[in-house]
């Protein structure tokens, strides 16, 4: 796990599930009675009034409105654009009438022929696994992963935006070859193998995993009215589109010396979003030099060597990636992030950090400015191996320990 604690949120939701599975099972009646209403099998024969939003428990009404507590696309692209053809008004035509769009035909009427027989063709490729087909089909991404879900919940997710399975991709540090794996569904089986490789999360069912993933690791969303808390809205780019670089900076004698002032210790509170947000900054700049690690031995024909890189962040060890010089000796690498750019040096350490900074020989600092951007940039130094003359420790929190009966 790179972008937080995963068998802390397995647990916190492990204690929540009873309320997300109250809201699944309503969602999970209303399917049983779209599926009595739309079968597979009666697809063929829907007549137009039947499936148009704007009519009354059409097929495209019920997988926006009705089904959703089982994955959203309401609000986003406007009808004509997610559904092809409706029925309704304009801002500039108040009369109500079929309306379409013409990338789907010359008229409503030849438009809802090419939607129907897309429709046919997803159900049929999305019963026979056929990814291929299923990323060439016409119908737009909500629409055609809504379908999919609700007829097919046990092989596909219930999550629609490609940014959002982005960023549960990189939240769980999931490793991939974004140059081979491109499409939506392709990036959804990397969240779903995931899942049946975890001991707990596999004994959820797809839609509680859905649950799971928007309730633990929430997306950035640019939607002001979200439930989705604004500190999660800052633009990041794609983890795969990061080309960190190696920078070198000169350390100065009494550089932090702040004047010769001593800060005082002192206890203080955070709010929980600001919490999150230095979290996720974290969590970004691990995962940066994850990836940069691998792909360093890599080059150097070490590929043995990169497949041991592994993250330690979680297990309390004094710093948060292991990894290997190219002649096999240790690598212990802290990570400290920020979305500053150079030069200034100024980050917090624990005292197990510091004792593991000044006591394992292999012991370094990748601090990441810009972790932000696509260019962040990495500097690589240990300055506790060096004498106080290039730093200056603050005390700033008190661990206080009382023994009581």
């Amino acid at each position: 796990m790179i972008n937080t604690d995963l068998d802390f949120l397995k647990y916190k939701f492990s204690n929540d599930l009873d309320n997300a599975r109250e809201s699944i099972n309503e969602g999970l009646l209303l399917r049983s009675e779209f599926l009595k209403q739309f079968p597979v099998s009666k697809i063929k024969a829907m007549k137009i009034d039947q499936y148009v939003i704007g009519k009354d428990y059409s097929f495209c009404y019920w997988l926006e409105q009705k089904l959703d507590k089982l994955g959203r696309i309401k609000g986003g692209s406007p009808a004509d654009k997610k559904f092809g053809v409706y029925y309704g008004k304009t801002k500039n035509d108040s009369t109500r009438t079929y309306r379409h769009i013409p990338k789907w035909g010359t008229n409503y009427t030849d438009a809802f022929k090419n939607i129907h027989a897309e429709i046919q063709s997803l159900l049929n490729a999305g019963k026979k696994f056929d990814l291929e087909s299923i990323e060439k089909n016409r119908l737009s991404p909500l629409f055609k992963g809504k379908i999919l879900s609700i007829y097919y919940p046990e092989k596909y997710l219930s999550i629609f935006s490609l940014a959002h399975i982005e960023h549960f991709i990189e939240s769980l540090g999931i490793i991939y070859d974004y140059n081979k794996i491109k499409t939506v569904e392709c990036k959804k089986q990397l969240l779903l193998d995931f899942k049946y490789n975890d001991a707990y999360l596999k004994t959820l069912t797809n839609y509680e995993f859905s649950y799971f993933l928007y309730t633990g690791l929430t997306p950035p969303v640019n939607n002001k009215n979200s439930h989705i808390p604004d500190i999660f809205n800052e633009s990041y780019v794609s983890i795969n589109n990061v080309k960190p670089e190696v920078i070198n900076l000169l350390i100065e004698k009494n550089a932090a010396d702040d004047n010769g002032s001593q800060q005082k210790n002192y206890t203080h509170k955070v709010s929980p979003d600001f919490e999150n947000k230095i979290k996720r900054i974290g969590s970004r700049g691990e995962l940066i030099v994850f990836n940069y690690e691998k792909e360093h031995l890599i080059k150097q024909c070490k590929t043995e060597l990169a497949n041991l890189v592994k993250d330690v962040s979680g297990e309390n060890t004094g710093y948060d990636i292991l990894s290997y010089n190219p002649d096999g000796t240790e690598k212990y690498i802290e990570v400290k992030s920020t979305v500053s750019k150079p030069p200034e040096i100024n980050f917090y350490i624990t005292e197990n950090e510091l004792r593991k900074a000044r006591d394992l020989p292999g012991y370094l600092i990748y601090l990441i400015f810009e972790v932000n951007t696509g260019k962040p940039k990495i500097f690589i130094f240990n300055p506790f191996k060096q004498s106080e003359e290039y730093y200056k420790l603050n005390p700033v929190l008190y661990n206080v320990k009382i023994n009581s009966k």
